[in-house]
């Protein structure tokens, strides 16, 4: 198979060490309907897996990393193992209509959701729960939530549009005050704080009622995708990746001929995972390794 032939969107390693990219062929990405699944075991080439009829919008580990999830905007739901897929479909809630932003593994469980703040957990195979309340609701699609992260069942946080940050404690959510009102896209978890990132080079951290913005000057260009490695929070731009450490935001990775574009981040077995439209690379700890090229 030749990798060069497709643009990456998102992807996941499993515990095994199996790669699984979801991806689209460049030749036919205008179209928009379709997903490719690339599988890359340890040690060997890459293969194609096959084609989703839908375009992959988020991706997740599931609650023990054996498998790759990945969703598309109207909840078309697809998981893959290192031997197989299968697929599933959340139930949409009536009457309103909504779309899908995100799929996330948050300690150890599986959420989804977005537009008009809607959430859902993944209870097993084929069957989600509604977790969000109906007075949450807009009654467009004005309002979505673009992310999630937390600490347990009972500590889970939401990000989204006009920087609302919303709390769940497992019975009830609660809306908090938000240092900007800037599109929030992602969230991570450190040992003890929640960071997000947004629209303009947007930082903030905080947990409970308690939040900021961190200051920095390093770019001013949208961020897109968190994820913490080593109790490190990294966030992705579409040229670079940034780190909070020790206080002070910083290049954790700048734009080179081994790393062209970024956009998503994960973490794996093997360490910190950036995709890049054209790049797949993998950070251990101490040194970039790119993976894959297009």
């Amino acid at each position: 198979m030749e990798i060069e032939e497709f643009t990456f969107v998102t992807g996941q390693e499993l515990a095994d060490g199996t790669l699984i990219v979801f991806a689209q062929e460049t030749e036919l990405i205008e179209d928009g309907l379709h997903t490719m699944v690339l599988v890359k075991k340890a040690d060997d080439d890459w293969s194609n897996e096959g084609v989703l009829g839908w375009p992959t919008i988020s991706s997740s580990i599931n609650e023990d990393s054996s498998a790759a999830l990945a969703i598309d905007k109207d909840g078309e739901f697809f998981e893959m193992t290192a031997d197989d897929g299968v697929w599933t479909g959340i139930d949409r809630i009536k009457p309103w209509r909504y779309d899908f932003r995100f799929i996330q593994n948050v300690a150890g469980r599986v959420y989804a959701g977005g537009t008009k703040r809607f959430v859902h957990r993944r209870l097993g195979y084929k069957s989600w729960e509604e977790v969000s309340r109906s007075d949450m609701h807009e009654s467009d699609t004005s309002i979505a939530f673009e992310g999630m992260a937390g600490f347990s069942d009972t500590e889970l946080y939401a990000v989204g549009w006009n920087g609302e940050i919303w709390s769940f404690n497992g019975a009830a959510w609660r809306m908090l005050d938000s240092p900007t009102n800037l599109i929030l896209t992602d969230a991570t978890t450190t040992t003890d704080k929640v960071f997000a990132c947004g629209q303009m080079g947007t930082i903030i951290e905080g947990r409970k009622d308690s939040w900021r913005i961190v200051e920095h000057d390093v770019m001013s260009d949208d961020l897109w995708s968190a994820a913490t490695f080593r109790n490190t929070p990294y966030f992705a731009t579409d040229y670079g990746i940034l780190k909070y450490e020790n206080g002070d935001v910083s290049w954790a990775a700048e734009q080179s001929a081994q790393m062209r574009t970024t956009m998503f981040l994960s973490v794996g077995p093997s360490g910190l995972w950036s995709f890049g439209p054209h790049d797949i690379c993998l950070f251990d700890g101490d040194t970039w390794t790119t993976i894959a090229q297009s």
